[in-house]
């Protein structure tokens, strides 16, 4: 009686330790881990690299219009060059500035009229010594006439701040250029971004339809509850949402690259490249120090508002000598009068002036022209003081999103790793199907994390490569490949 006790006893135990993973193959796994974990540490697949990089799959998706249009960094850094209405504005101001210096060069040139006059002449008159009589007569006056009016002083000095604003213009057309440079590269890492978190979503549809199936078939088997299938169908449906949403999002990054591009927004751009991977622009080995120097050496916003400052002064002292200074008039005159083509009489009339113009306005456009002065200056102070701050927020950026580079590499190996353990638990009747959905949960966001991160370590560089003031297609164009 004892032995079919026993037995019977032993078999309860089995089916409790089977149940619950405490025997047999789950055993093996325990002590596969159970070794590496006794090494100090889980070994990764793969060590990381000098420089991370992960694949960028193609993917399946319904496009924005009826066009689809490969595109890479080069390319779009060129297009933005080219087309950008920003980059036209800016051009636009830089001509109109170009065109207003040459006006105000023109000013110092003494001016040439050519004119004929003709008049008719019916009705009473008063002579020079006031007689009065009545007169009939025709009046015929050509004249070539050289004038020069000007404030000398003043003159100059408007031409000399008309020569700092095109130079002022032509800085900061080399400033909004390479603003633009810089968001047509953020604007193509987070298409190339947004399509990884499209691959990440189609996987995670993929993982929770095998997870689904699974589930099925354990259940129809008797051996998985009915609930697992319940909860792997509501995870199905979480990740088809998220899917969604990813292929939105991709959508919404096209249309964005193509207004940047000055592309149809209809169109659906698609990165060429095959990998996303870590993008090194500037020398790691430049202290902080030696980069903000070099910013403050080279930055266009920091040669606009020099220039800016030079305007305003020449500015200032046009606007004193407008005051004080001698305003000349000199004119030569060569000219006939007659009553008829037949008996004009040649003349020559020369005259020449000097004096001095003073107005009540003229003190408050003095001090309007000192104050312009003063803003200048401190507009430049606080261009130094962002440039400064711009440099040290990127640069540290860059730093953390480079610290981050290995832990989110190790967290997509767990992940993975966490995954394929739960899978076998889950196929062997030994897990539960909320343990495989949390492991695809954490798989999916270790995916999206180390993603972002080497996009935002590669935006960091490229924001730096701006605030330094070197930005420019050549440097950008070691983008993602």
């Amino acid at each position: 009686m004892r032995i079919p006790i026993i037995f019977t006893f032993s078999l309860i135990i089995l089916s409790v330790l089977v149940r619950f993973g405490l025997t047999d193959s789950n055993s093996q796994i325990r002590q596969e881990i159970a070794a590496e974990v006794s090494q100090g540490e889980v070994v990764p697949k793969y060590q990381p690299s000098q420089e991370a990089s992960a694949p960028l799959e193609p993917v399946e998706l319904r496009l924005i219009g009826k066009e689809r249009l490969p595109i890479d960094l080069p390319t779009a850094l060129h297009l933005a060059s080219a087309n950008n209405l920003e980059i036209a504005v800016a051009r636009a101001q830089f001509l109109e500035a170009k065109g207003n210096s040459n006006a105000a060069e023109g000013s110092l040139i003494p001016g040439v009229s050519l004119f004929f006059r003709y008049g008719h002449t019916d009705g009473t008159l008063q002579g020079t010594f006031g007689e009065i009589g009545d007169a009939t007569f025709n009046t015929l006056n050509p004249a070539l006439v050289a004038r020069y009016s000007l404030n000398p002083g003043e003159a100059i000095f408007n031409a000399i701040a008309a020569h700092r604003i095109v130079d002022a213009t032509s800085a900061n057309e080399s400033l909004v250029t390479q603003d633009v440079l810089l968001r047509v590269g953020e604007e193509y890492y987070e298409l190339v971004e947004a399509q990884s978190k499209v691959k990440v979503a189609e996987k995670a549809v993929s993982e929770s339809k095998t997870l689904l199936k699974i589930a099925e078939v354990l259940e129809k088997q008797g051996i998985g509850p009915g609930a697992d299938v319940v909860r792997a169908r509501a995870k199905l449906a979480g990740d088809e949402q998220s899917l969604i949403q990813a292929q939105n999002k991709f959508r919404e990054a096209s249309v964005n690259l193509a207004l940047t591009l000055k592309l149809d927004s209809s169109v659906t751009l698609f990165p060429q490249d095959k990998e996303i991977r870590q993008i090194t622009l500037i020398d790691p080995q430049i202290g902080l120090d030696d980069l903000i120097n070099t910013a403050f050496e080279k930055h266009p916003a920091l040669r606009r508002a020099s220039q800016e400052i030079k305007a305003a002064d020449a500015e200032n002292s046009g606007a004193w000598l407008s005051t004080l200074g001698p305003e000349v008039l000199f004119e030569a005159q060569v000219s006939g009068i007659g009553t008829d083509f037949g008996n004009i009489g040649e003349r020559e009339i020369y005259q020449a002036l000097i004096g001095i113009s003073i107005s009540a306005s003229s003190y408050g456009e003095i001090k309007a022209a000192h104050a312009r002065v003063l803003r200048a200056q401190i507009l430049e102070e606080r261009t130094h003081e962002e440039i400064r701050a711009g440099v040290i927020k990127a640069y540290d950026e860059g730093l953390s999103a480079k610290e981050k580079i290995t832990p989110t590499q190790k967290e997509v190996e767990a992940a993975e790793e966490s995954l394929k353990l739960s899978q076998i638990r889950f196929q062997r009747g030994l897990g539960l199907s909320v343990e495989v959905i949390q492991a695809e949960d954490e798989l999916a966001n270790a995916r999206l994390n180390y993603i972002k991160t080497i996009v935002d370590y590669n935006k960091a560089q490229a924001r730096l490569l701006n605030e330094l003031g070197e930005i420019s297609i050549e440097s950008m164009a070691g983008g993602i490949q």
